[in-house]
């Protein structure tokens, strides 16, 4: 298996790297691929558990995240899947170019998978089930959690191209329109969705004080009535908005 292959190989990576600095591993490590960082790391990212890779915007995130995906198609011959909020595929693939990936042709090979190649694989695992098994007729339906319902949604038109139909979709905590999640300049829609929440936790931790910390339906109740009679209005407003009007929104309330 590759993903064994990798662990495998990682294993001895580690080993290797500790004989000469008396380091005995304590993890089981998977390596990356990416040239400087399993020799830092001493055998990669950790085996069998999330990785998050935090950092500001411009410092290699997306382009460290696509190269696991990359070098694991290419040395281990593991397949990936590539999700991005912003960049679209065709974007990826043409910023990455002169880097020597070409996510075209590891697409074409099923080694590597987009939003949409990613929801064409498992349309097409369901349509050859259904066919197999002679269930074409039995009630359909598909459920999704959190970006589970982004993905359910485009499983949905998928199938519905194939002549699928769905008795109907079970969605779970939906993250299907990402302008509500996404905080980026110009998107003023998160910043009013969440602050009811920021104010419930602020209010939990004490960060609040007057009628405000008496209780979270207080805090919460606040924070949304902020939101419709000040604060969304002046979002939208932008850089019209008057200076004195600038310091009656910023202006703490009691």
């Amino acid at each position: 298996m590759a993903r064994n292959r990798r662990n495998a190989e990682s294993s001895r990576s580690a080993a290797t790297l500790s004989e000469g600095s008396r380091v005995t591993p304590t993890l089981e490590k998977s390596l990356t691929g990416i040239n400087g960082f399993d020799e830092i790391t001493k055998g990669g990212v950790p085996q069998g558990r999330p990785t998050i890779v935090c950092g500001g915007p411009g410092c290699g995130k997306t382009m460290f995240a696509l190269e696991f995906l990359v070098r694991g198609a290419m040395q281990y011959d593991e397949p990936g899947v590539l999700m991005t909020f912003e960049e679209t595929t065709a974007e990826m693939t043409k910023n990455v170019a002169s880097l020597g990936f070409d996510l075209k042709e590891l697409e074409a090979r099923k080694k590597l998978f987009s939003v949409d190649g990613d929801a064409d694989g498992l349309a097409e695992v369901l349509r050859l089930w259904l066919a197999r098994h002679q269930r074409f007729g039995s009630a359909l339906y598909l459920a999704g959690e959190s970006y589970g319902t982004t993905r359910g949604a485009a499983i949905a038109d998928k199938l519905h191209a194939m002549g699928v139909s769905l008795q109907g979709m079970i969605l779970v905590s939906c993250a299907m329109d990402l302008q509500s999640l996404v905080f980026v300049h110009g998107n003023d829609l998160p910043y009013a969705l969440f602050l009811p929440a920021f104010a419930n936790a602020a209010q939990f931790h004490g960060r609040l004080s007057g009628p405000l910390a008496a209780s979270p339906q207080a805090a919460r109740e606040a924070a949304e009535a902020f939101v419709n009679e000040e604060y969304l209005a002046a979002l939208h407003a932008g850089a019209r908005l008057a200076s004195g009007r600038v310091s009656v929104v910023l202006k703490p309330k009691e």
